[in-house]
């Protein structure tokens, strides 16, 4: 299936550099944009990122560019692994470069306001998707299973990705959800943050067994409210990365979560964090369009309420304990 020379990868963050490294120890060429000039320094002349993974031994067919002009030239498919913040002002070299290729988000994130990355691209061109699922970076670098599942219109672009990844410790699966893969990395990243609240408070699993499955009855409201298939969110990018980001300090938004109830500010836990944790901006975001829709996503916005507005966490919880008695399934 193969007919193309480079694979391009926007992004030299955590999951970016894995990314890449999965595709290049295949033996075909990848070309990684960093923003920084000395880490892709770093990369050509070491074949490390000493920003992340430093340990991480990579792949001599990795190269890496401060310029993201030089990933034009790559007639292979691009992989988008910027945070989803800097969108905005990189929008417009976005869209000239992605346009007339076959390009793939890995940002579970969403961009001013009520707009996905993949409709916020739209311009870009009909041949996207976005891979997401319980992919913890660290985990993947050291060489352990995981899976994942890439959506897009264009099958025969699922395929293609399916491809890269072959013999990889990464298995994709394929789905024409687009929505519903993103919406279900976006929202568990604010559930993911909730948990770590739990975790920091000492609660044990009964309490974070019915976060976790309350949660998913939100994720499940407001996508098929978006126009998700209610299935698409008890796979991979739904169930399965909620099950990982909410479960470990591996992931950024639980250690968000954690450490603001052992009473950390959220502008010191995010100005010492050198990786982004995207739930704490789509705390605010979800809960505006979910408001908007009128879904009810009362976790979602007690997240926003304690990031945003200055809420108390042990309060804001016995709120949550206090709301109208309902039916399991609404």
């Amino acid at each position: 299936m193969q007919q193309f020379s480079t694979v391009g990868v926007i992004g030299a963050g955590s999951w970016g550099t894995v990314v890449a490294n999965l595709i290049a120890n295949k033996g075909l060429p990848v070309l990684l944009w960093a923003h920084e000039q000395e880490v892709a320094k770093a990369i050509n002349r070491e074949h490390r990122n000493p920003r992340y993974h430093p340990d991480l031994a990579l792949a001599e067919d990795l190269a890496a560019t401060p310029d993201l002009a030089e990933l034009d030239r790559v007639d292979g498919p691009l992989f988008l692994a910027v945070p989803s913040k800097y969108l905005p002002a990189m929008r417009e070299d976005l869209l000239n470069l992605l346009y007339g290729k076959r390009w793939i988000s890995l940002i579970k994130g969403l961009v001013e306001g009520r707009t996905t990355v993949t409709l916020y691209l739209a311009r870009a061109g009909v041949e996207k998707g976005v891979l997401a699922g319980p992919n913890l970076s660290v985990e993947i670098a050291r060489g352990e299973p995981a899976a994942a599942v890439v959506a897009s219109e264009s099958q025969e672009l699922a395929r293609e990705v399916q491809e890269l990844f072959a013999g990889t410790n990464l298995r994709v699966y394929r789905s024409t959800d687009v929505i519903g893969v993103e919406i279900g990395g976006v929202v568990k990243n604010v559930i993911a943050i909730a948990a770590g609240v739990l975790a920091g408070l000492g609660y044990g699993y009964n309490a974070r067994a019915a976060l976790l499955t309350r949660g998913m009855a939100e994720l499940m409201r407001f996508a098929e409210r978006v126009g998700a298939e209610p299935r698409t969110i008890m796979g991979l990018s739904g169930l399965g990365d909620l099950i990982a980001t909410a479960s470990t300090p591996l992931s950024r938004n639980f250690r968000v979560g954690e450490r603001l109830a052992k009473g950390e500010s959220l502008s010191s836990i995010t100005a010492s964090m050198d990786q982004v944790a995207e739930g704490v901006e789509a705390a605010r975001l979800v809960a505006e369009w979910a408001e908007g829709l009128g879904v009810e996503m009362p976790i979602c916005q007690a997240v926003n309420r304690v990031l945003h507005q200055g809420a108390d966490i042990r309060e804001t919880i016995r709120e949550l304990m206090s709301r109208p008695l309902k039916e399991e399934f609404y």
